[in-house]
């Protein structure tokens, strides 16, 4: 406002008489590191729902959080979960099987650095089966018949022995 002193700090513009009030109406995003978004089954679904969205913008920030918990305590068996839900949708479903695949070929040996941990493997066990015989999307069968291969190729017959028979 032209002729009115202007307070720099909260940007109004003032006299002894009148004070005029200037808005501006600003939106922005802020974006906040992978360990601040707290792992859960719900936000786990979002992120994925964002990494396979068809906008780039949320594909980038979608695929840099799933980054940022491959490394995370209880990561593989929520993305186990989130494949196990049907009534989620099967972009959702798919990504979640593709990155519990990829991270057992990273993080399911004992000697991989940020391994999976003991207690995640035998979640993941427990589930492995089940999922196995009740998919009935062949892509997503496809991946889980991997996921169930790889496991095994990695503990057989040491951990898996007693379970086959």
């Amino acid at each position: 406002m032209p002729g009115l002193p202007r307070d720099n700090f909260s940007g109004k513009h003032y006299n002894t008489t009148t004070t005029t009030t200037t808005t501006m109406n600003v939106e922005f995003g802020i974006e906040v590191p992978g360990e601040a978004n707290p792992l859960t089954e719900g936000i786990l679904f979002h992120v994925l729902r964002s990494a396979t969205s068809t906008d780039p913008t949320q594909i980038q920030t979608g695929t840099k959080q799933l980054q940022e918990w491959e490394k995370a305590r209880g990561f593989y068996p929520l993305l186990q979960t989130v494949f196990l839900d049907k009534s989620l949708p099967l972009e959702v479903r798919y990504l979640a099987i593709i990155q519990l695949k990829n991270g057992i070929d990273r993080y399911w040996r004992k000697t991989a650095t940020n391994a999976v941990t003991k207690e995640d493997k035998a979640a993941i066990r427990t589930r492995l089966l089940e999922s196995a015989v009740n998919e009935a999307d062949q892509r997503l069968a496809l991946q889980n018949a991997l996921v169930v291969a790889k496991i095994v190729r990695f503990e057989f017959p040491n951990d898996w022995y007693a379970r086959l028979c």
